[in-house]
């Protein structure tokens, strides 16, 4: 059973907007920011787009199909097992969002103390927005937790964008609530692979990096 301790300051939901074919998110003062993801985009839009010529713009298309319904599904697991509720397995006999679960499930008991999970966040200061995993302590550290599957085992200068990510989200919830989780870790589970990875970082080493991203998409910051 995980412990729930939620924040004393309510974090409201946010609305999408989809711009220019990118998911923006509207603040409730109006104020419509872009998705983190959309920003960080910008990191891997290239090597994408060479891997879709290389491999054809159909099988490219099916690959990105099948990874996007595995991270949603392995996410809703991952979500009500930490909610301690019961888990809803897809039913479909090929996925492996059972195993990948499986590999990731050991790890989660070095998870405990939830204080958000599943929120909106976003930045006046960064202006940008999104949807945090987890805020919970790992190994009795506080820290930003991130949920990622996988085709194959990744290595960690791999990830840096999901690192810059777990950056952006210690960020909004400082600046949101007060409260500072400086730790960022990445769990990982490899579909193709026996099993699951760990990475652990901290914040100040990639807030530069975060900040220069955003520039580089063309976001004014404060």
């Amino acid at each position: 059973m995980f412990i729930h301790t939620p924040l004393s300051i309510p974090l409201p939901d946010l609305s999408t907007v989809t711009i220019n074919g990118k998911r923006h998110y509207t603040t409730p003062e109006g104020n419509v920011y872009p998705s983190v993801t959309t920003v960080l985009s910008i990191l891997s839009d290239e090597a994408i787009e060479e891997w879709r010529k290389r491999i054809g713009e159909d099988e490219a298309a099916s690959i990105s199909t099948h990874a996007s319904g595995r991270g949603t599904d392995l996410h809703a697991c991952l979500e009500s097992y930490i909610k301690n509720e019961e888990i809803q397995f897809p039913e479909d006999k090929k996925s492996r969002v059972r195993l990948m679960f499986n590999r990731l499930k050991p790890i989660l008991k070095d998870v405990n103390n939830v204080i958000a999970q599943e929120v909106a966040l976003y930045s006046d200061t960064l202006k940008i927005a999104g949807r945090m995993d987890l805020a919970a302590t790992y190994k009795n550290i506080p820290s930003i937790i991130d949920f990622k599957g996988s085709t194959k085992a990744k290595k960690r200068e791999w990830i840096t964008g999901y690192f810059i990510q777990g950056t952006a989200y210690s960020l909004m919830l400082e600046e949101r609530t007060g409260v500072c989780h400086e730790q960022i870790v990445i769990l990982m589970s490899g579909e193709d692979d026996f099993s699951a990875q760990v990475f652990v970082g901290n914040r100040k080493d990639y807030i530069h990096q975060l900040h220069e991203v955003i520039e580089r998409f063309g976001v004014e910051q404060k």
